[in-house]
């Protein structure tokens, strides 16, 4: 397989799965693009446009691209499931490519009978790879049917940005403590707490704004840092904090008297929702 280039925050690991058997998780090279091949066309009809929204299957300069990743600038982390007495096989991939404004688009792909544990832990190797990195955040695009990939990136703390439709969700998930705004402040910045995600506002409508929808601190993992005391760069960084509340009050934070006091110069409006309103 070849000697794995050196990439800051990725650290060769082997990992004992016990009966001969383990998994090597390394930085992606050069040399596997065939065997990034043989993942792809190892996907079926589901998981494939799950992967790549469409009946897709790379091509070599595509797997090319992917396999050389750390000349890029971009970075992709391989699992290659080794057992006694058989070849080694690439199970899984994950990485980013950058994007313009600083942060980098998630990508992750786990064969048939290695999902469930092996998404999540190749996704939290690559945050720790952008934050080595000084990526601030990773963006990705998820199908709204695709539940697995949504819990994933929500448990570790995603937000929801302006999107097209309800079909496709776009997530960013911070690599520190909390996700930041992406890209420069060069128009107005809302922030809308406690809608859960289901917050659909493309480009911030007719006003041009930069929509960001955080679930609020009940749907956070570790709790809100407004509310414990520290600094939310979201709330810290927005221009407006919309606080969506159920229309009918019922226990939990008093999140616009709160976040108001959090944000202090930040203007804090307060919007009702019911079951049936998006």
């Amino acid at each position: 397989m070849g000697t794995a280039p050196s990439v800051p925050g990725i650290e060769p690991r082997r990992l004992d799965l016990g009966r001969g058997r383990a998994l090597l998780v390394r930085a992606i090279e050069p040399g596997d693009a065939g065997a990034l091949a043989e993942l792809f066309d190892g996907l079926d009809l589901d998981a494939r446009y799950r992967r790549f929204f469409c009946a897709y299957r790379p091509r070599p300069d595509f797997l090319d691209r992917m396999a050389g990743a750390a000349g890029l600038g971009n970075v992709g982390v391989v699992a290659w499931a080794e057992q006694a007495g058989a070849a080694p096989r690439l199970v899984a991939e994950a990485g980013y490519v950058r994007l313009p404004n600083g942060d980098g688009e998630l990508a992750v792909t786990v064969a048939a009978g290695w999902r469930g544990w092996l998404g999540p832990y190749l996704v939290d190797a690559v945050l720790d790879a952008a934050a080595a990195n000084g990526v601030p955040n990773l963006e990705a695009d998820v199908l709204a049917a695709n539940g697995p990939m949504l819990a994933v990136l929500r448990r570790r703390g995603a937000v929801v940005m302006a999107h097209e439709d309800w079909s496709v969700v776009r997530l960013l998930v911070g690599t520190g403590a909390t996700p930041t705004w992406p890209g420069a402040h060069d128009r107005p910045r809302v922030l809308v707490e406690g809608s859960a995600g289901a917050w659909q506002s493309p480009d911030g409508g007719a006003t041009g704004a930069q929509v960001l929808a955080c679930p609020g601190p009940n749907a956070r993992r570790g709790g809100c840092p407004a509310l414990d005391g520290g600094t939310c760069p979201l709330a810290a960084g927005a221009d407006l904090v919309v606080v969506s509340r159920p229309a009918t009050p019922r226990p939990g934070p008093r999140w616009p008297r709160r976040t108001t006091s959090a944000t202090r110069a930040c203007p804090c409006a307060s919007r009702p929702w019911s079951a049936t309103a998006p």
